[in-house]
């Protein structure tokens, strides 16, 4: 795969051209020689802070050996200062691609914040569920306990019927109260015979 070429832009006539755009004056620079022979360049720029003053910007470079280098990267500086203060951008062959990657980030950063109260509402739904859910555990032991204690009730009433001391009384023994309480039932209901015609006569 072959190497990404980069293809350099002049700082430096871009910020005159800035410059004149908003009418501001040409931009002031400068070298100073640091340690082991490197060279520290700056630009001044002024902007204006109300109607009536002007503001001096100044932007240091990085430290080259070279005075021309060490000014482009303060020019370069000095550009990234300006369009934060005067709200301007630089259209480039990467101007189209940098807007459709904006309203890209702008689209997922709105799916994003549907997501997440969408998230939200479903994390309280979750709670709702789950407090509804231990509810309901909590009532379906109380129910399992009193299905055993009714359990356990008719299992003692069965075995309580059902007791080996318990027997069904004897069929003759039976037969013989109930004759009994026929006759004693018939002794003292039957009323006397009828005296035949005359009896009382005299």
């Amino acid at each position: 795969m072959a190497s990404t070429v980069y293809i350099d832009i002049n700082f430096r006539r871009l910020l005159g051209k800035i410059c004149a755009k908003f009418s501001l004056p040409p931009p002031r620079y400068g070298t100073t020689v640091v340690a082991e022979g490197r060279l520290h360049s700056f630009v001044d720029v002024e902007v204006p802070r109300g109607s009536r003053f002007m503001e001096i910007i100044t932007c240091w470079g990085w430290f080259f050996p070279d005075s021309e280098q060490s000014e482009e990267d303060a020019a370069r500086i000095a550009i990234k200062r300006l369009r934060d203060e005067l709200g301007f951008e630089v259209k480039d062959i990467n101007y189209d691609e940098k807007i459709s990657y904006k309203e890209l980030y702008k689209r997922n950063c709105d799916e994003h914040t549907e997501l997440r109260d969408e998230y939200e509402m479903l994390n309280l739904d979750f709670d709702l569920l789950k407090k509804t859910y231990n509810i309901l555990i909590e009532e379906k032991k109380q129910i399992a306990a009193e299905l055993k204690e009714i359990k356990d009730g008719i299992a003692r009433c069965h075995a309580l019927i059902n007791h080996p001391n318990v027997g069904p009384m004897d069929v003759e023994s039976t037969a013989e109260v109930a004759i009994l309480g026929d006759v004693e039932t018939t002794a003292t209901t039957e009323e006397d015979p009828e005296a035949p015609p005359g009896y009382y006569k005299i």
